[in-house]
């Protein structure tokens, strides 16, 4: 009795870290507003998802674009790694040469926003899934894991 109380607590604990560690808004709830994913140490992450077309290259894709807010009166350096699952598998996951590394400086009070253009910094935007092409992988989850903000 006392082993199946105690890997019930267990479980349940599993539970609650392992939602804790995701981030909050699913992929399948983003929408083309920017919406408030979180906020960390006065940062606030909004989401958005976007169809980023090039009609002149025919590249047709659909985009997670990020944002985030200062909200507090010092500069601020955000560091994350980016897990991303392509049809149910974490592409990124194991990567250790620190690609999916990412290292932004944001000033006090100051925003930073992904575009779709191509010069737009590869951590303010995800891609998602090419909109004409159904052979290729499409995300089905994502994570900002180890999210850290430190004053610069």
């Amino acid at each position: 009795m006392q082993r199946t109380v105690l890997m019930l607590i267990l479980l349940g604990f599993t539970s609650l870290v392992s939602l804790q560690a995701q981030d909050k808004l699913p992929l399948e709830t983003l929408t083309t507003e920017w919406q408030l994913d979180k906020v960390v140490d006065g940062v606030q992450i909004y989401l958005k998802k976007v169809d980023c077309n090039d009609e002149a290259n025919g590249i047709f894709q659909e985009m997670i674009l990020v944002r985030f807010v200062n909200t507090t009166q010092k500069n601020l350096r955000l560091s994350w790694d980016m897990l991303l699952w392509y049809d149910g598998k974490c592409t990124t996951c194991e990567s250790t040469d620190g690609e999916y590394h990412y290292v932004v400086a944001l000033e006090a009070g100051g925003i930073k926003e992904g575009i779709c253009t191509a010069g737009s910094p590869g951590e303010l935007r995800f891609f998602v899934r090419f909109l004409n092409y159904d052979h290729i992988p499409v995300m089905t989850q994502y994570r900002m894991a180890d999210f850290t903000v430190k004053p610069m």
